[in-house]
C-alpha cells in the first residue's frame, strides 16, 4: 500500500513540505548521503510513485520470466542464475519497502532511490535482508534452493556473507 495518499499530501502540503503546482504535489531533489546533487531537479512526488509501481510490476514479472527459464532448460549457470534472482528480490524488497514507508528515507525522486538501491548493493548485505523478510514476494531462497545442491547452496549462501 503506498505510504502518502492524496490526504497526507494535502497535510504535507499545508505545512509547507511539499509544493503544489497544476500538475501536482512536488518537492526539489536534496542531497543524500548516497546521492550527489549537481542540480536540483523538481519531482512530482505521484509521478514517483507511478515509477515504483511500474518497476515493481517489472520486476515481477521478469522474476517470473526467470523462473520459467529454469523450468524449460536444461543446461544453465545456476549461480550465475541465483545471484541474479537474489538481486532482483533485494531489488523488489526495496522499492517495496520505501513505497510503503518502511524505511527512514525522506520523499525521494525515483532516480534518487535507484542510487539508494545501489549504495545498498554495494553493502553486500543482500542475502542477510532477504533471510530478515522471508518470505519475500519473489520468494527467490526457495527457487535457490531447489535448483543448488546442498553443497553449492552453502558455497553460494557463504559467498554472500
Amino acid at each position: 500500500m503506498r505510504k502518502y495518499k492524496h490526504l497526507d499530501l494535502l497535510r504535507l502540503h499545508k505545512q509547507g513540505y511539499v509544493d503544489k503546482d497544476v500538475k501536482g504535489f512536488f518537492l526539489n531533489e536534496e542531497p543524500q548521503f548516497f546521492y550527489k546533487l549537481y542540480r536540483t531537479r523538481k519531482f512530482y512526488i505521484n509521478e514517483e510513485f507511478d515509477k515504483m509501481e511500474e518497476a515493481l510490476q517489472q520486476l515481477g514479472s521478469h522474476s517470473i520470466k526467470m523462473k520459467d527459464t529454469l523450468q524449460t532448460k536444461l543446461h544453465i549457470d545456476s549461480i550465475g542464475f541465483a545471484n541474479d534472482l537474489l538481486q532482483i528480490d533485494f531489488t523488489f524488497l526495496l522499492i517495496q519497502h520505501y513505497y510503503q514507508g518502511k524505511t527512514n528515507l525522506p520523499l525521494i525522486s525515483y532516480r534518487q532511490l535507484l542510487a539508494w538501491i545501489l549504495h545498498e548493493k554495494k553493502k553486500k548485505k543482500m542475502l542477510n535482508e532477504i533471510k530478515k523478510n522471508r518470505p519475500t514476494m519473489i520468494d527467490s531462497l526457495k527457487t535457490i534452493q531447489q535448483l543448488l545442491t546442498t553443497e553449492e547452496f552453502f558455497k553460494w549462501v557463504i559467498s554472500h556473507q
